[in-house]
């Protein structure tokens, strides 16, 4: 039987996928990743309810008691429409619409659609521990706001500059971010972010990677 993903399991294992082939020696000893959201926006998270992240969306087509979100065609090449109705009723969509540019429109429930932002802020807090257990000396606190667009992460900058690989942090993080952003409504041409490396012994930063590159 074909296995189908559900959206917000796609862009888990992309970023699992590029943080597996940035090294090849064994995996180093597992340690607890600090990862937090920003002090402000912590606030403002706990003094909203489980609708806050639908009320700052944009451009999600959102009714009384159902949002609509349209995903771009490359996430469903060579993906069946068979496919794709087995994964809208294992997820709890209540319909789906394929467009004929080859995106995906989706119809949800709204609590449906807020419980799957919040597993891509868990998705990505998973990630992030990923990292951190193929980087254990290098690699000290992330965070990142609440709109997920901006990323500090804390490192070893000696660590940091003698790995020719790190660049993929930043790569993995973004892709992320975007495709949060895009789940959440903001128009394509809106989304963006960037990721700062911060010295841990100066606090300066000293590196960043941001998108769209211009």
């Amino acid at each position: 039987m074909t296995k189908t993903f559900p959206l917000t399991a796609l862009v888990g294992v992309f970023v699992l996928i590029v943080v597996g082939c940035t090294t090849q020696e064994d995996p180093a000893p597992r340690t607890k990743m600090a990862v937090e959201e920003s002090q402000d926006n912590q606030g403002e998270a706990e003094a909203d309810t489980g609708e806050a992240e639908g009320d700052k969306s944009i451009g999600v087509d959102e009714g009384l008691l159902t949002v609509d979100v349209t995903i771009p065609a490359e996430f469903y090449e060579g993906i069946s429409e068979e496919e794709i109705a087995q994964s809208v009723e294992e997820e709890g969509y209540t319909d789906f619409v394929m467009n004929p540019d080859g995106s995906v429109t989706f119809t949800m429930p709204k609590a449906v659609w807020d419980e799957a932002l919040r597993e891509m802020k868990a998705d990505l807090d998973a990630s992030i521990q990923e990292i951190a257990n193929e980087y254990p000396e290098m690699l000290k606190s992330v965070t990142y706001d609440n709109d997920v667009t901006e990323f500090e992460l804390v490192v070893d900058r000696a660590a940091y500059e003698s790995n020719s690989e790190a660049q993929w942090l930043g790569f993995g993080l973004n892709f992320q971010a975007q495709f949060y952003q895009m789940f959440a409504g903001v128009p394509a041409d809106e989304r963006g972010g960037s990721v700062q490396f911060i010295d841990e012994a100066t606090g300066e930063v000293f590196d960043s990677q941001e998108w769209p590159v211009n």
